[in-house]
């Protein structure tokens, strides 16, 4: 097996466990995530207590080929981590990118800190505070030519310009290590294309741009798709540890049941309307599947 360009492990397949496979894959951070999936995601960040309204969707009617929408509504309050699922075409993605704005709405009303946001307009919801993790990092993410502290601070570019307008390099890489730090991303430098960096660690970059502006709210739509192991629990756990610390909320938008475990509630949408919402922690996997294909749970009739 290879990792960084380096052999690190032969044996014969029979021989290997799951547990020794990923330790290979992922080196010195294998310990951590095997500790980390020994308990609850959702048991180790705290539940907060329920303030005031972030978010406030009501009754938007949206048409996408990616799912429409036909009167969806939800709330997240302050510091809340709320995640949204459902079937392909249910609209979970749709309803993702109108709040951000990156898509329009027919009808109704969004609602952030009291204020309504108008539809199709992201350079509104950015400026109110809500930060976008993409579905698709190579179409909305990043742009690959250009360096990581470069990707890493586009949302921020005119604050590090400041009153002069004059954005240095310097001001970019100041800014930007700290997230790469914490994001544990691997490269040859901050001014390294995206381009050239593994899936994951571009899925890193993604995600530290939604986050360089501090934002109140983050949306995130499908964030580990297409990430390793290590990858995908250490951006979970960024996303978990960092509306801990700052009180964000997160609106997760994800089909992957493992995501929604950092959630405090999860709601479920079938063919564009929200059909039931699951407030334990953890989310047991068939009750999911059994909601997104419009069949109530046992035991929540």
């Amino acid at each position: 097996m290879l990792r960084d360009g380096e052999v690190v492990l032969t044996a014969p397949t029979p021989t290997l466990t799951q547990d020794q496979l990923v330790s290979a894959m992922v080196g010195d951070v294998a310990a951590p995530v095997t500790a980390a999936r020994a308990a609850s995601p959702a048991a180790r960040v705290p539940r907060p207590a329920l303030s005031e309204e972030r978010l406030a969707v009501s009754d938007i009617v949206a048409t996408s080929t990616r799912g429409s929408l036909r009167g969806a509504s939800l709330v997240v309050h302050a510091g809340e981590r709320v995640g949204l699922t459902g079937l392909l075409g249910a609209g979970v993605a749709t309803l993702g990118r109108v709040i951000v704005g990156a898509h329009g709405y027919q009808a109704g009303t969004i609602r952030f800190d009291g204020r309504p946001l108008p539809p199709g307009r992201p350079d509104a919801a950015l400026a109110a505070g809500i930060g976008y993790i993409p579905e698709d990092r190579w179409l909305e993410g990043f742009v690959g030519l250009l360096g990581i502290s470069e990707n890493m601070t586009m949302s921020i570019a005119r604050r590090l310009a400041g009153r002069l307008g004059i954005l240095t390099p310097s001001a970019r890489t100041l800014a930007a290590r700290p997230l790469a730090e914490q994001l544990s991303v691997v490269s040859r430098g901050l001014g390294q294309p995206v381009a050239e960096l593994s899936g994951g660690n571009q899925q890193k970059v993604t995600v530290a741009r939604a986050l360089a502006s501090r934002p109140k709210l983050i949306v995130a739509i499908t964030p580990t798709r297409g990430v390793d192991v290590a990858s995908k629990e250490l951006l979970l756990a960024a996303l978990a540890d960092i509306t801990r610390a700052t009180g964000a909320s997160l609106l997760l938008a994800s089909d992957e049941f493992d995501d929604l475990q950092i959630c405090d509630r999860v709601i479920v949408l079938v063919r564009g309307q929200v059909f039931t919402e699951f407030t334990e922690p953890p989310y047991d996997d068939e009750e999911l599947i059994a909601a997104t294909e419009g069949l109530v749970p046992v035991g929540r009739q």
